[in-house]
C-alpha cells in the first residue's frame, strides 16, 4: 500500500483533477476511485487518507456515504476531505466527518467547474478554462501543503442551516431526474467512461452469450487470440498476485472453455515490429513527413480520424497485432469453417473488428471480440478454479514469441520493441539500456532521444488522449519536434484498457511489473529472432505481406 490514499468520487472529471493535483504534491499517493463496487475497503496501515468528492445538491452522493461507511481507516492515519463545489459546499463533508473522523477538510469553489466542460456542469459565466484550471492546481497544491504540514481543524465541518436545508429540499424542488448519456461521432469506443463511471450506470455491451454459443457450435473451429496484456489483467479477479503473469493458466482455461485452438497474439506483435520499423526507416530514407505515429490502437485512430484528419497520412499503415492475426488465421485454416475470436483488454477492439477495413479477401479477418472481464466472468461462471490450472503454452505453428512481442501490453511497450527492433541486439546491457533510455514509466507523457549508428531518433510516448492532444499541439506549434510518436487511448496503455477488471494506479502499476517479468522470462527478446516469423512470411504471406498486413483507412487518402 502506498503512503497516502485518496479516494476520489468524480462524475464529470473535475475531482479526479483535483486529487491527482493533490497526489502529485504529496508523493507517493494511490488514487482509489469510489465505486458502487470497490477494489479497496481497507487502508488500515496507511499514514494519510483523504476523500475528494462533489457537491450534489447541496449534499453528499449516496453512493460516496456508503462506501466511506464500509470504509475501514487506522484511527492513527491523518485524514482529509475536499469538497468540489458551485454555490454552496453543502453538507457533505459533515457527513463524512460523522463516519469518519476528518483532520482536515477544504472546498474547492465552483471555478473548477469549468476544468471540464461537461453537459450538466452548473456554470455561472463568465469563466475562463484556463485561468479556472490555473486556480484549480493552485487551490490543491496549498490544501496539499497544509497536508503535509499536518494541519488540523477542530470541531465538524461547517454545516449551516441553508446547506441543511438545501440538501433535503434540493432534490424535491429541482424535479430533475439522471440526464439521458448520448453517444456522438466523437466517440472512440475505448470504454473508459464504464471504467471510471463511479455509480456502476455505464456497461459495455455483453457478448458472452455469443460466445458460448460459438464454442457449443460443434460444426465450426473456434480459434482464439489473446493480446498480452490480458495476462497482465486476470491474475487479481482469481486472488492471485496483479504483478504475476498469468499466461499459462489464461491458454489452459480457454481450452476447458472449448476453444479448438488457443493463440497467443504476441507473436503478431512481434510482426508488427517488423513491418512498423521497416516503414519507419522507408520514411526517415525518403524524407517523408515525420513523426509517424504508431497506429495499433482503435482508440487512438478514430480519435485521429475524428479530431486531426490531416495527420492520417503521418500515422503507420500497420494493422494491429489483433488485424494481424486475423489474417494469419484465415490463411493458416484456409477452406476450413472457422470463428476467429479475439481476447482484448479493450473495448474499442469490438469496434475495429466491426469496421470494413478489417476484411481480407472477402472474409472478416475477426468474428468476435471478448474483453478481459467477459472472460473473466465465462471462467467463473464455467467454474473453472483458475488459479489452481496447469501451465499450458499456445498452440503451433503460429506459437512462438519474444519479449518485445510481450511488452505491447504496457505504454511505451511498441516503442521499446521498435528500438529493440532496429539496434539488432539482444544482449543483456544492450537490452537494460533501453529499457533505462526513458522509454519505461507511466507516465503520462514522455520524451527522450535514441541512437542507433548514424540516426538519431526523437520520440515521445504518450498515453491518454488529453495528453496526445497537448503534445499534437506542440508539434504543430513548431515547440516540440519528433520523429516517431506512440499513443495509447487509455491511461497506462492496455494494462488500463476499458475491457480490463477496473483498477487503481497501485494495480495498474503491478500489471505493469507483470508484463515485464513476461518479457524477462522469455528466452527470444527480439522481434527478428522469432523462428515463426519465417514461416508466417514464407508460408502465409507469399509475398503478399504488405496487403494482408497493413490498413489504408479513409482518410490516409484523402489527406495525403
Amino acid at each position: 500500500m502506498s503512503k497516502n490514499v485518496i479516494f476520489c468520487y468524480s462524475g464529470s472529471g473535475n475531482c479526479l483533477d483535483i486529487a491527482k493535483n493533490i497526489a502529485k504534491r504529496l508523493g507517493d499517493t494511490d488514487i482509489v476511485m469510489m465505486r458502487a463496487e470497490p477494489e479497496v475497503k481497507d487502508v488500515r496501515g496507511a499514514k494519510r487518507v483523504g476523500f475528494v468528492f462533489p457537491c450534489y445538491a447541496g449534499g453528499l452522493p449516496g453512493d460516496v456515504e456508503k462506501f466511506v461507511s464500509e470504509l475501514r481507516v487506522d484511527p492513527e492515519s491523518y485524514t482529509f476531505g475536499v469538497v468540489c463545489y458551485a454555490g454552496y459546499p453543502g453538507v457533505g463533508m459533515a457527513k463524512i466527518h460523522d463516519i469518519v473522523p476528518l483532520d482536515y477538510w477544504a472546498g474547492i469553489t465552483h471555478q473548477c467547474s469549468c476544468i471540464w466542460l461537461m453537459p450538466h456542469n452548473l456554470m455561472l459565466p463568465p469563466l475562463d478554462a484556463e485561468k479556472a484550471q490555473a486556480r484549480s492546481e493552485k487551490l490543491a497544491a496549498k490544501i496539499a501543503d497544509d497536508i503535509l504540514y499536518v494541519k488540523h481543524l477542530s470541531g465538524r465541518p461547517l454545516s449551516n442551516p441553508v446547506n441543511a436545508l438545501e440538501a433535503k429540499a434540493w432534490p424535491m424542488l429541482s424535479g430533475k431526474k439522471a440526464a439521458k448519456m448520448t453517444v456522438t461521432d466523437s466517440c472512440v469506443g475505448c470504454g473508459q467512461c464504464a471504467s471510471v463511471c463511479p455509480t456502476g450506470a455505464i456497461t459495455i455491451r455483453n457478448e458472452t452469450e455469443k460466445f458460448w454459443s460459438m464454442l457449443q457450435d460443434q460444426t465450426r473451429k473456434v480459434v482464439v487470440q489473446y493480446a498480452p496484456s490480458v495476462r497482465a489483467g486476470m491474475a487479481e479477479r482469481f486472488g492471485m498476485p496483479a504483478n504475476e503473469p498469468c499466461t499459462g493458466k489464461l491458454v489452459a482455461a480457454l481450452r476447458r472453455l472449448g476453444a479448438d485452438v488457443v493463440y497467443d497474439t504476441n507473436l503478431t506483435a512481434d510482426l508488427t515490429i517488423m513491418e512498423e520499423s521497416a516503414e519507419f526507416l522507408e520514411k526517415v530514407k525518403t524524407g517523408a513527413k515525420l513523426p509517424m505515429f504508431t497506429s495499433c490502437c482503435p482508440g487512438w485512430i478514430q480519435h485521429v480520424e475524428n479530431r486531426h484528419p490531416h495527420l492520417m497520412p503521418q500515422v503507420s499503415t500497420c494493422g494491429s497485432p489483433m488485424a494481424m492475426f486475423g489474417s494469419l488465421i484465415r490463411k493458416q485454416f484456409a477452406g476450413e469453417d472457422v470463428y476467429s475470436v479475439a481476447i482484448m483488454p479493450c473495448t474499442g477492439k469490438k469496434f475495429e473488428a466491426a469496421r470494413p477495413e478489417l476484411e481480407k479477401d472477402g472474409e472478416r479477418l475477426i468474428d468476435l471480440v471478448i474483453t478481459t472481464s467477459e472472460l473473466c466472468d465465462m471462467i467463473e461462471e464455467a467454474g473453472i478454479d483458475f488459479a489452481h490450472l496447469p501451465d499450458e503454452e499456445p498452440d503451433a505453428p503460429l506459437g512462438d514469441y519474444t519479449g518485445a512481442g510481450v511488452i505491447f501490453g504496457v505504454t511505451g511497450g511498441v516503442t521499446e520493441a521498435v528500438i529493440r527492433r532496429v539496434l539488432d541486439d539482444a544482449s543483456p546491457n544492450t537490452l537494460q539500456t533501453i529499457a533505462e533510455c526513458g522509454v519505461r514509466g507511466l507516465e503520462g507523457t514522455k520524451a527522450f532521444t535514441v541512437t542507433a549508428g548514424d540516426l538519431t531518433i526523437r520520440i515521445a510516448v504518450v498515453n491518454g488522449l488529453a495528453n496526445a492532444d497537448r503534445l499534437i499541439a506542440k508539434v504543430e506549434s513548431g515547440e516540440e519536434q519528433f520523429d516517431f510518436i506512440e499513443v495509447m487511448a487509455c491511461p497506462n496503455g492496455c494494462i488500463g484498457g476499458g475491457g480490463q477488471p477496473p483498477a487503481c494506479n497501485k494495480r495498474k502499476a503491478e500489471r505493469a511489473e507483470a508484463i515485464f517479468k513476461a518479457d524477462e522470462a522469455c528466452a527470444l527478446r527480439i522481434p527478428q529472432q522469432n523462428p515463426d516469423l519465417g514461416y508466417v512470411y514464407d508460408t502465409l504471406l507469399q509475398g503478399r505481406a504488405h496487403e494482408l498486413l497493413h490498413i489504408h483507412y479513409p482518410a490516409h487518402g484523402q489527406h495525403s
